[in-house]
Parts: C-alpha cells; sequence; structure tokens
C-alpha cells in the first residue's frame, strides 16, 4: 500500500561524453520527522538518501569525501553546510559540479525541518549561487512541480539543445510530480516511488541504448514511466514527474555508467526481477522486464539476491559478484518460492544499525572528525529519536565543531553549534566537564 509522501530532493549529477567534471561535490539530506505539529513521519527518507550515496559513489565518479550527509537536520544546519561547501568549491573549474538531495517533508513554500522554516525560493537561489558552473535538480516532493513555473512540464522524454559553447553550463531540475499532485512511498520498494525508479534506472535500468552509460534523458524517461505506471490505481492520485533544461555548452549529459570495473548484473530480455542485499533487509534496485534488449545493472562487489515475479511465484537466486565480474541470470541456479514472501524481508535490523552508526560515531569523534561524527549520530537519530546515548554523541560533535569554529576565528558560528549541542543534550557541558572550546 502506498502512503503519502511530503518530499523534497534536489540532485546534480554530470559528465561529458568527451571529458568528465574535474570536480564533482554533493551535499545530501533526509529527513524522516518533518513538523511534529502537521507531518507523520516518514519511513524511507533517510534510506533513500544512503541510496543515492552509494550509487554516486559507485558508479557516479563522486570521491567519498566530497560528499556531505545530513540526517534530520535543523535550517541552520543546511545553511551552514550549504556556506562550507561554498567556500571548499570556491575558484572549482569550469567543469565542476554540486549536487544537492534533500528527501523529506515540504510544502509549495518550504522545507520541513527543525527550527525555522526553509523557504524553497531561498534554498533554491543558494544553490543557483554557488561557484561550479552546472547544477542539476531533482525534486521529489508532494505538489514539487510548484517550484517550477516557467518551462515545466509533464513528458516522458525530452531533447537537450545544447549549443555551440566550450564547456556545459546551467541548471536543469526534474520534480516528482506536478503542483497538484503527491509524491508517495510503498511498503513494496522500502522507499519513495520515484526515488527508487530514479536509483534503479542510474544503476542501469535506465540504459535504453546498452552503451553502458545512463543519459540525464534515459534515466528521466525511465522514472517517468515507472512511476507513472506505480501510481496509477493509486488512490492518492496519478504522480506524473515534470522536466525543465535550461543547458548551454558542448557535451552529452552521462548521469553513471558502468566501467571496467564496475561489477555488473546482465538481466536476458524477459520479465523484472528484484535486486537485493544478501540478508534480503535491503532492496537495492528494480529491473523492469525488456521483450527487445538485455539490461546491465552496476553493483558493488558483494552477496546479492534476485527475485523475479513468474506466473504467481517468485524465481529466487542467490550469488557472490566480486569488482569487474559480469554475471548473466542465465548462469544461475533459481529455486521457486510463494508470493507471500516478501521482497525485503521482516525486520530491518534496525537495532543492529543503531549500535553500529553509534560505534562508528564515536570512533569519529576519538578521531577528532566531528562533522562526520555527527553525520553518523544523526543517522542513529533517524531509527530512534529517544536513544539519548545518540544525542550525547550528537552534542559532543556539536562542540567538537564549535571549538574547530571558534579556532578559525568565527565566533557566532561557534557560539550558535555550543547552543545546538545544548539543546540537543541539556547536560553536556557539565558531563563533557567542558565549555565547548571557550
Amino acid at each position: 500500500m502506498s502512503v503519502l509522501r511530503l518530499g523534497l530532493v534536489a540532485w546534480v549529477l554530470w559528465a561529458s561524453e568527451s571529458a568528465l567534471a574535474e570536480q564533482r561535490f554533493a551535499l545530501l539530506i533526509g529527513a524522516n520527522m518533518g513538523w511534529a505539529s502537521q507531518d507523520e513521519p516518514l519511513r524511507h527518507a533517510v534510506e533513500d538518501t544512503q541510496r543515492l550515496a552509494d550509487t554516486l559513489v559507485q558508479l557516479g565518479d563522486f570521491a567519498p569525501e566530497h560528499i556531505t550527509v545530513l540526517s534530520e537536520p535543523s535550517t541552520e544546519q543546511v545553511l551552514w553546510a550549504l556556506d562550507r561547501m561554498a567556500a571548499r568549491m570556491e575558484g572549482s573549474a569550469q567543469r565542476s559540479l554540486f549536487l544537492f538531495y534533500y528527501s523529506g517533508h515540504a510544502d509549495r513554500l518550504h522545507l520541513h525541518l527543525r527550527g525555522e522554516p526553509l523557504r524553497l525560493e531561498t534554498l533554491i537561489h543558494r544553490i543557483q549561487s554557488l561557484p561550479p558552473a552546472l547544477k542539476v535538480g531533482i525534486l521529489d516532493a508532494c505538489e514539487s512541480g510548484a517550484i517550477l513555473p516557467k518551462g515545466g512540464r509533464p513528458t516522458r522524454s525530452f531533447q537537450l539543445e545544447v549549443r555551440d559553447e566550450l564547456a556545459l553550463r546551467g541548471s536543469a531540475f526534474l520534480t516528482s510530480s506536478g503542483a497538484d499532485e503527491l509524491s508517495q512511498e510503498a511498503r513494496a520498494v522500502t522507499g519513495s516511488i520515484f526515488s527508487h525508479h530514479l536509483v534503479s534506472g542510474l544503476r542501469g535500468a535506465a540504459d535504453g541504448n546498452g552503451d553502458g552509460k545512463v543519459s540525464l534523458d534515459e534515466v528521466y524517461r525511465h522514472a517517468y514511466s515507472r512511476t507513472l505506471l506505480d501510481t496509477a490505481a493509486s488512490p492518492l492520485g496519478v504522480q506524473r514527474p515534470r522536466v525543465r533544461v535550461d543547458l548551454r555548452g558542448q557535451g552529452e549529459l552521462i548521469l553513471t555508467r558502468l566501467t571496467p570495473g564496475s561489477a555488473t548484473l546482465v538481466f536476458p530480455p524477459g520479465g523484472s526481477c528484484f535486486v537485493t542485499d544478501g540478508a534480503e533487509r535491503r532492496l537495492l534496485a528494480e529491473v523492469p522486464g525488456s521483450s527487445q534488449r538485455e539490461t546491465r545493472l552496476g553493483v558493488q562487489a558483494g552477496d546479492y539476491v534476485l527475485k523475479c515475479p513468474r506466473q504467481g511465484r517468485y524465481e529466487v537466486a542467490r550469488l557472490s559478484v566480486a569488482a569487474g565480474d559480469m554475471v548473466s541470470l542465465s548462469s544461475l541456479a533459481f529455486r521457486e518460492a510463494p508470493f507471500s514472501r516478501l521482497v525485503v524481508a521482516k525486520g530491518d535490523g534496525s537495532e543492529a544499525r543503531l549500535g553500529s552508526l553509534k560505534r562508528r560515531g564515536f570512533l569519529r569523534l576519538a578521531e577528532g572528525r566531528a562533522e562526520e561524527a555527527l553525520q553518523l549520530f544523526e543517522q542513529a537519530l533517524a531509527e530512534d529519536r529517544r536513544d539519548q546515548e545518540s544525542f550525547l554523541g550528537k552534542a559532543r560533535a556539536l562542540l567538537g565543531m564549535a571549538a574547530e569554529e571558534r579556532a578559525r576565528g568565527r565566533a557566532q558560528v561557534a557560539e550558535r553549534l555550543r547552543a545546538a549541542a545544548v539543546m540537543a543534550y541539556p547536560r553536556i557541558e557539565e558531563e563533557s566537564g567542558a565549555d565547548g572550546g571557550q
């Protein structure tokens, strides 16, 4: 059953046919909670964020150190992160890019974050004013089409107009729905319907010409058709993605690509299949059936389970792939399983995952990597908003960041971070025996 999803995702990614972007930066944000007074918590916004992050690193040529992930942040933390990234990207080359991703609650005017509301027009202005020459946004939100008053249109495909200039630059925005439509989550895909098909497409399901590369047009066309199909009978109404493109220069917009070092699954023409991790707790991608061509899906080296619906049952196979492997479904041994078996197993391992996030967070603190620790504790709090150990870790990370800002001479920023630490854990200064670096 589909459930109401209020969220916004803004995303950018680019590589030209002749030369990849010299530098790529990303700020990815997941927020399940929204505004307590009016929003029902989302189930999968943080998961959607991590799926996109994994895809960008594995197939999008993003260096992990150039990706910042925030979970359940405040408006102030988002704006502060944008300021930090602007400073980091200052003077970047013309072929650089910036990626912003937000998955969470929103309306026509605001993101629903903790603290002061963040206006969409403010966010878009901040993104467009960043140094990189190329910015492409993907908005996965209820009524997300409302931010595209000029040129936004529902369409199955589009053709890029590339003008005779030296470097590709400008912006492109895709939205998951129209100005008066709802964007939806689905338990079956453990995530947003649109973002699920977006990530599946980026991994290779959208590669319409079989060249091992996924273009902007291909992934939009794939996400459009699959989202429309999956919401056609929804009681919340049909969901039609939209697009607006304003790009100039030379080069093909390639978003992701399979490389010789990629682990690749090869699906022959035929029915659709789901790909989960080896524990069957995380849905990686969905490959729709094609009667005309094989589909190649890029994955990380590891263990996987394939579940292919066939005439009232699943055909299930387990496999392991290493970097550089190319495994065809025709080489696997499948067994039958009833449809009553879920694509993703019941129980999400949340207790073990919560403990792992906290352990990694405190390790990052011990290493002096406060900003990374904060991201891990925010992810832990997305799992359990009552976990006091996670709030303590978050507060310590904020104090560590405050000390760093004070050492840079930014006293006002340091004080705001210290206040945020006290808000997260009121006894932090007493229990840490410190004053946040004052």
